[in-house]
């Protein structure tokens, strides 16, 4: 219901610039005829109504608008998920929910709570605890949309269930009609002519017209008739239904019924001299002496009367040159409220990353390997090497080089280097934040690098950064150092993830870290670096670059169009929820197409990396991304030197995936109730757990993904509790509730080893 409370939204947004846009242009043409003017009216219902009719090439007010909104009502781009649930903590959430809102907007409960938790497993596998309460809970912003698309839903059925009881009562009223004509009815109910919308329309007259009163106004509802003007306002009483809320929609519904009233007489008296006019006039004034409130119906002389009569004596037919800028003006609020740019999904899928684009990748050759003694190793002497790497460590970090703004290109981001007395004073003394990274605040005066703090260490790594987070420094088990320009953390103060492990299986640890500094506007990527010895004796710090692991990705995953839905393929088989596809969407959404990389989450999972990348749905329109809550999930193999490889591809179902893992930490900590309240379907209910545990790890989840479309799934996880060297088994039944949305509810869970 979000999703389409923010379609309508946006669409308002809109509508309210072109009422704006008509207002002005119905004062400047007050004394032409009011055909310009009704079929700018008829063009807002269209835009009210429908989204973008059709694509084009520029830029249109529905793309600023779009953009505009979806910015500020939510900010969808950092939704995350994942799949190593740890914590016992509210602080979690606190902490996010001041940085994180959402897009997307449209979404199921899961799918809320996935976007408050970009990167729970970031705070929680770095030690952050707090108490237990309310972990779990929707932030107040996504509560809030929920509330306004209820209210905005509440509205609809009661302006609906008003509009229906007014024509259940003019039917009613009109059981006694007479029909001396066709579709000409005679009634003694009403004391003015009036259409009623149908199948044919009819004309209802009062008893008793008679002469020139009676042929004024019969001609006056047939052309009403003819133009399809009862069906218009048909139309106009939905648009006002679903507008409710936006008060210039009121105002633009009153002045269209007048403006189409006016337009009618137009027709009707065109060709007529003065004396018919004023004939005609005097009908319409003694009309309006009986005028009553008919809402659904188009009567003869409703309201505005005096503007009617002004109009007929007064108006004018405006000069040729006016009519064609009329009608230019006409056919460009068409273009720039009916139509949206055609944008396709892959241009800005490969635009810059950072900040919600990406740049194009471009590594040297020289780069792409360690020093060996042929390819990247430095021919200088250990004394120049330790005067070059000092004097890039403590240089001001406020002086952008090209090396810094392109870090995310290089394979290479760290090379070892001997610090000098001073540095190694500064390193040895750096305060602790390992442990304490909530205490730890950026420095941005000064000289940012003269503070070196330590950020990350393992059993035998130790890593360090400057104050102003701009660069790292890696200590070797050997007590050699390493010196990368690279940021290891954003404004969103994420604490960089280290893990010591023999990852290529060499003999010899090495030093994982995952930063978390690349998000934006529906962009959230998380970094991967291994700190490894060379063959040449070196330290060297190597990025798991973009232009390695998307290649990997997309070519395991592909598009399918059926009939009537959309597929993801995964290694040729159907996997996850079909998307139904029907004619409003296959015509809004060319080349809908499924696309990895924009949001990518990389984490700790027990002796392995594993890599998540979320699926989001790109077209000729959805130029932004749309959330499709699917998910590929692969294990990250280091090969050594800077080789790595995506192993173990398999898919996830992310609003599944996100119910069980906030569901099973629920349970087994005790807040059953919670867990009823959100996560279990209509009709089910779970009894609290006897043994409660302080906090639980779900570590995988699996389940059948080539049948989801049948709406029963039974998943099977793995989670281990309070830090237990043992794991429990869970079968955990779900139910698909709203297909649309993709909302997965629990009808049962089974636990076995407790």
């Amino acid at each position: 219901m979000t999703k389409l409370f923010e379609l309508f939204l946006q669409n308002s947004f809109t509508g309210i610039i072109f009422i704006l846009v008509i207002l002005i242009i119905r004062q400047l043409t007050k004394n032409f005829s009011k055909r310009y003017v009704t079929v700018l009216w008829i063009l807002l219902l269209a835009e009210l109504l429908f989204t973008p009719l059709v694509t084009g090439p520029f830029h249109t007010i529905r793309n600023v608008a779009i953009l505009n909104f979806n910015d500020g009502v939510y900010d969808s781009s950092e939704s995350l998920g994942q799949n190593q649930i740890n914590y016992n903590n509210s602080d979690t959430y606190k902490q996010i929910e001041g940085v994180n809102s959402t897009g997307n907007s449209n979404l199921s409960l899961a799918r809320k709570i996935q976007e408050n938790r970009i990167d729970k497993d970031n705070l929680t596998e770095n030690n952050i605890t707090s108490s237990n309460n309310d972990s779990s809970i929707p932030t107040e912003k996504h509560r809030l949309a929920e509330y306004l698309s209820f209210v905005w839903l509440s509205g609809i059925i009661v302006f609906t269930v008003y509009f229906l009881i007014q024509y259940i009562k003019l039917r009613h009223m009109l059981k006694g009609a007479i029909k001396v004509d066709n579709n000409i009815w005679e009634t003694s109910a009403c004391d003015i002519p009036f259409v009623m919308p149908g199948i044919p329309s009819k004309i209802y007259i009062p008893v008793g017209l008679e002469g020139r009163q009676r042929e004024d106004i019969l001609t006056h509802e047939r052309e009403h008739i003819r133009h399809f003007d009862p069906w218009i306002k048909c139309l106009a009483t939905i648009a006002l239904t679903v507008h409710w809320f936006n008060p210039f929609v009121w105002i633009a519904f009153s002045l269209m019924g007048k403006d189409i009233e006016m337009y009618c007489d137009e027709r009707v008296l065109r060709g007529k001299g003065l004396n018919e006019k004023k004939q005609y006039s005097q009908t319409i004034l003694d009309f309006s002496k009986k005028a009553n409130g008919l809402p659904l119906a188009i009567g003869f002389a409703k309201n505005n009367t005096e503007n009617r009569i002004k109009h007929i004596l007064c108006s004018k037919k405006p000069h040729r040159i006016m009519n064609i800028v009329l009608v230019a003006v006409i056919l460009a609020c068409g273009v720039l409220f009916l139509t949206a740019g055609k944008k396709y999904a892959e241009n800005t899928y490969n635009e810059n990353k950072l900040n919600g684009t990406q740049r194009e990748n471009n590594i040297s050759d020289t780069e792409k390997t360690p020093a060996s003694g042929k390819e990247s190793a430095s021919d200088n002497n250990a004394a120049d090497d330790s005067k070059a790497e000092n004097e890039a460590v403590t240089e001001n970090q406020n002086s952008y080089t090209e090396e810094e703004e392109f870090w995310d290109e290089k394979l290479i981001v760290g090379t070892t280097f001997e610090p000098d007395p001073n540095l190694k004073k500064r390193i040895l003394d750096a305060p602790d934040y390992a442990s304490d990274w909530g205490s730890f605040h950026p420095v941005f005066e000064g000289n940012m690098t003269e503070n070196i703090n330590l950020i990350g260490k393992t059993q035998h790594f130790l890593l360090y950064g400057t104050s102003n987070t701009e660069s790292m420094i890696v200590k070797t088990p050997d007590n050699r150092y390493i010196s990368a320009k690279v940021p290891y953390t954003s404004h969103y103060m994420f604490q960089p993830l280290v893990n010591e492990m023999d990852y290529d299986r060499d003999g010899e640890n090495e030093l994982a870290i995952i930063i978390y500094v690349k998000h934006g506007t529906g962009c959230s990527i998380k970094t991967l670096f291994m700190v490894d010895k060379a063959n040449d004796g070196k330290w060297y710090m190597y990025q798991l670059l973009e232009n390695e692991y998307l290649p990997q990705l997309e070519a395991k995953f592909d598009t399918v169009y059926t009939e009537d839905s959309i597929k993801l393929l995964l290694d040729g088989k159907h996997v996850g929820l079909t998307k139904p596809m029907d004619n409003e969407f296959r015509n809004s959404s060319v080349n809908y197409k499924f696309h990895a990389g924009m949001q990518i989450q990389i984490h700790f999972v027990e002796d392995r990396i594993e890599l998540n990348a979320d699926l989001l749905g790109y077209s000729d329109t959805f130029f932004s991304g749309e959330f499709t809550g699917h998910r590929i999930n692969a294990d990250i193999a280091y090969l050594g030197e800077g080789k790595w490889e995506l192993k173990n591809f398999r898919y996830k179902d992310i609003n599944m995936d996100l119910v069980i893992e906030d569901a099973l930490t629920m349970y087994f900590t005790g807040r059953t109730e919670e867990l009823n309240q959100y996560y279990m379907a209509d009709g089910f209910h779970l009894k609290e757990i006897r043994k409660k545990s302080n906090d639980a790890s779900v570590l995988n989840i699996s389940y059948p993904v080539d049948n989801m479309d049948s709406g029963k799934v039974e998943a099977h996880a793995t989670v281990r509790l309070d830090s237990s060297s043992s794991l429990i088994n869970v079968t955990v039944s779900m139910k698909l509730t709203d297909s649309l949305n993709g909302t997965w509810k629990i009808v049962g869970i089974d636990v076995s080893g407790l």
